[in-house]
C-alpha cells in the first residue's frame, strides 16, 4: 500500500480540485502494538477521504503532516 502517482500527476490532480484544503500536523507518543496494521488501516481510511500527506507510524507513536479537504474535516 503506497502512492503510485508521480509528483506531476499529483500536482495535476490538485490543480483540478474545486475546494480548499486544511493543513494539519500532529504527533503522539504512545505504545502502538501493531504499527504496520495501523499504518495500513490509516492509509485506506485517509485515502478514502482524499487526505494527502505523510504519516509515520512506529511502535513509539505517530507523526503526521497532512492536507484535508475542507468539506471532509469533520469526518476526519
Amino acid at each position: 500500500m503506497f502512492n503510485k502517482k508521480s509528483k506531476f500527476e499529483l500536482r495535476k490532480d490538485l490543480d483540478k480540485e474545486s475546494f480548499q484544503r486544511i493543513t494539519c500536523s500532529f504527533y503522539r507518543y504512545c505504545a502502538i502494538d501493531n504499527p504496520e496494521g495501523l499504518r495500513n488501516q490509516l492509509y485506506q481510511d485517509l485515502s478514502d477521504l482524499k487526505i494527502l500527506g505523510r504519516v509515520y507510524v512506529a511502535e513509539e507513536g505517530i507523526n503526521a503532516q497532512i492536507s484535508v479537504p475542507d468539506h471532509k474535516w469533520e469526518k476526519f
